[in-house]
């Protein structure tokens, strides 16, 4: 007998060949789903696209077969819905797909929309530049020509310089005070004009409303302090750990920042301050021209769980400051630097991060003379930018007129009228033989006035332009989600697939007995068809409701799980905004429920197919 095994050093174990296949079928069996996977997208990318935009049409068509011959198909597929219940899974995985994503994409797309308010809160429709840092001339004549145009409902002039804001603190807890300093951006500019053009007033931080608000904050961090020391009132201070007597200083330190704050700006119309940039203030501080500072330009100013702000050691509101920006000249030289004192008569919140923690408003004429960009006679200068002085001891000139500078216009558009379509209008004003500038360098030379040649330059900016980065940023993430929450969608496809293919070969004798009695191989796969678009249909609108219902209701839903289990997973402490966007968008939620029908049918195909090949003969043989 011969050895089946001539060499049993070299043999193995039997559990060993166990192990090694039973891995060899896992790769099989992975090599295969990969495949699977790869099918799946490519079937995705080829049949999805055109059969979303077909699938009502297929529905229409499905609808006006029933008169003619087709009613046996909606009655089979009618008593297959009612009596199966594995349809239900998958429109119920229909209606989760559907409800899911429209949740992502209306929180997403309401947070694209309040960061574009938030954007463009401080800007106009369409901004006009020029010249650089040194800002550009004859404003007040493009302003005059701007506003004769019937697209135009107003234009504004404003000046922008980056500064240095020193904010001085009082003596209230330490009794030395102390300084903080902040590089800001310095906005020169009539605010109560700035509100006409843009959304500025609806920024002011300090309303009425708010104040009574901060009355009744101050209130319950009184009380809340008093009820978190009641029970260490009559222990020994050794007694007491370090944590607690930490915590009972900070809200000791927080009641006292909003009283400090409430004394100073209580009965003083902020609001009209903030747009005359004012002070409502007697005294010393009455003879200061206001200043208006993003709501976290003030690092002390700490937001609560509620999305407000408490002070510590108090607001800047209310008292001195002291700007410092650097004086140029009409090429952009700079040649040395002014101060002033302001005081803070109000501050902005925009919910947007680049106001808000940057800009520092001041009135026009202010800034523009601090940067040395007023009208005035032109002197000669040196290389450095610094006028030249003659033998008898005076600024030397030039004969010419220096007009006035500042560094863009802002303009809103009439009503109706876009952005991109005022800036072609703009465009072709400035642009044209005999345009604007013609006017304007014609008038310069009649009077003797230096024409700023940098207009030439002038550049037609739309708040959309502006804001690009971040639109483009926030709109490429909402597409992002979009995308990966609708490729996991695909599990209602596969589930649908699965379902229905079980169905056609459980039902393969009463598909057998429709052929044999003349029904066609269209009118079978109508059948599965039929089937997929109600469970689609079904499935869509149900979940369509359910996700526009939690939308609309989320910062409600919000709130009470975290009263209720602690839960909270949007932190108005952490972000600018105060709710959870909650935008619905019907052309997106139309074009959700079509692809959720479409995906449906998709997921129908190949079972429809495979009962429209069913031969007759074959299913009854054994039967």
């Amino acid at each position: 007998m011969t050895d089946p095994n001539p060499n049993p050093e070299y043999a193995f174990p039997g559990w060993v060949s166990m192990i090694v296949g039973f891995f060899l079928d896992l790769l099989k069996i992975a090599i295969k789903i990969a495949i699977l996977l790869v099918l799946l997208v490519v079937g995705l990318l080829v049949i999805v696209v055109p059969l979303v935009f077909l699938s009502p049409a297929v529905m229409i068509i499905l609808l006006i077969a029933i008169p003619f011959g087709g009613l046996y198909r909606h009655s089979l597929a009618r008593r297959y819905l009612i009596r199966k219940i594995s349809p239900l899974f998958a429109g119920v995985a229909v209606a989760l797909c559907t409800m899911m994503v429209i949740v992502v994409l209306s929180i997403m797309g309401g947070f694209l929309d309040m960061l574009k308010d938030a954007g463009r809160a401080h800007m106009g429709d369409v901004m006009l530049t020029a010249g650089g840092r040194g800002g550009f001339a004859h404003y007040e004549q493009i302003i005059a020509e701007l506003e004769k145009l019937p697209e135009i409902e107003r234009a504004i002039p404003i000046i922008q310089s980056p500064g240095l804001l020193q904010m001085t603190f009082d003596a209230a807890f330490d009794g030395k005070g102390f300084k903080d300093t902040r590089f800001v951006l310095a906005i020169g500019v009539n605010t109560r004009d700035l509100a006409e053009v843009t959304a500025f007033k609806d920024t002011i931080y300090w309303t009425q409303e708010r104040l009574a608000e901060m009355k009744k904050y101050r209130e319950r961090s009184l009380e809340d302090w008093k009820k978190s020391k009641k029970p260490y009132e009559n222990k020994p201070m050794d007694e007491i750990s370090k944590d607690v007597i930490r915590d009972l200083n900070k809200k000791l330190r927080i009641y006292q920042g909003l009283d400090t704050t409430l004394r100073v700006i209580d009965n003083r119309d902020l609001v009209n301050a903030a747009l005359d940039l004012k002070s409502p203030w007697s005294g010393s501080r009455n003879d200061l021209a206001g200043i208006i500072l993003g709501i976290e330009v003030n690092r002390f100013n700490n937001r609560n769980d509620e999305g407000g702000y408490f002070f510590v050691p108090h607001s800047i509101v209310g008292w001195k400051v002291s700007l410092t920006v650097p004086t140029t000249t009409a090429s952009g030289t700079t040649f040395d630097s002014n101060d002033e004192d302001f005081v803070v008569v109000n501050e902005t919140h925009s919910g947007y991060a680049d106001v808000d923690e940057k800009f520092a408003f001041i009135p026009f004429e202010r800034l523009q003379n601090m940067m040395n960009m007023q009208s005035g006679s032109e002197v000669v200068t040196g290389p450095d930018g610094a006028p030249i002085i003659n033998d008898d001891g005076e600024v030397e000139l030039t004969g010419w007129h220096k007009p006035a500078r500042c560094s863009e216009i802002h303009i809103r558009a009439a009503s109706g009228i876009s952005s991109v379509e005022l800036k072609k209008v703009i465009t072709k004003r400035f642009e044209t033989e005999n345009g604007i500038l013609d006017q304007i360098r014609a008038d310069a030379l009649r009077n003797k006035v230096r024409f700023d040649s940098s207009l030439f330059g002038m550049q037609y900016i739309t708040w959309q332009d502006k804001n690009q980065g971040m639109i483009n940023a926030v709109t490429n993430e909402k597409r992002l989600l979009a995308f990966l929450f609708g490729f996991i969608s695909t599990v209602a496809i596969v589930l649908i697939a699965v379902l229905f293919y079980m169905i056609v070969m459980e039902k393969t004798r009463d598909i057998g007995i429709l052929r044999a009695i003349g029904a066609s191989r269209a009118g079978v796969a109508s059948i599965f068809l039929g089937f997929a678009s109600a469970v689609g249909t079904v499935g869509a609108a149900l979940g369509a409701t359910m996700g526009c219902l939690i939308v609309h209701y989320i910062n409600e839903i919000h709130d009470w799980l975290g009263s209720t289990f602690g839960l909270v997973i949007w932190s108005k402490k952490t972000y600018f905004f105060d709710s959870i966007p909650n935008n619905i968008n019907p052309f997106e939620v139309t074009i959700i429920i079509i692809i959720a029908i479409g995906s449906s049918l998709v997921g129908a195909l190949i079972p429809a197919w495979k009962a429209s090949r069913v031969n007759p003969i074959e299913s009854l043989r054994y039967e």
